[in-house]
Parts: C-alpha cells; structure tokens; sequence
C-alpha cells in the first residue's frame, strides 16, 4: 500500500527538480544582467562626470552666468548663481 504512494512521489520529484532548477537559474540570469547594466550605465555617469565642462564665474567683477540670457534649452532657474539683490 505505502509503495505506490511512494513511486509517485519519486516521480513527482523527478519532475519538479528540474522545474525548481530552471527557476532558480532564470532568476540568478536576470539578477546578472541587471547587475552588467547597472555596472555599465554607472561608469558611463562617471565618464560624462569627469569630462563634461566646468562653468567658471568671476566673483570680484559678478560676472559670469548672469550676464546671459537663457537660451531655448535653458530653462530661466539657470541663469545665474549669485543673487545681485542680497
């Protein structure tokens, strides 16, 4: 009586151990990739960091940003660091 139920439970074992397997390998997959993109899109941030421009503002003579006017791509809170008002 016991062995029945204990063939089908080897086969269903059998079955399953693959499956939890696939599953197991399809999430380490996944984690992986996000990790490569994560660590592509950081050094990417890093490069376009360090060679990006550097503003320069001459402080004795308040000159510098606020001399412009804002162009198309500029939206009017870029216009200048020092407040001429304070």
């Amino acid at each position: 009586m016991v062995l029945p139920f204990l063939l089908g439970l080897k086969f269903k074992a059998t079955a399953l151990v693959p499956l939890a397997l696939s599953l197991i390998a399809l999430k380490t997959w996944k984690a992986l990739t996000l990790g490569l993109l994560s660590l592509v899109l950081s050094g990417a941030m890093v490069i376009f960091r360090f060679t990006k421009p550097k503003v320069r503002i001459n402080l004795t003579t308040n000159q510098g940003l606020m001399d412009k006017k804002p162009t198309a791509n500029q939206s009017p809170e870029f216009t200048g660091l020092i407040d001429p008002s304070s």
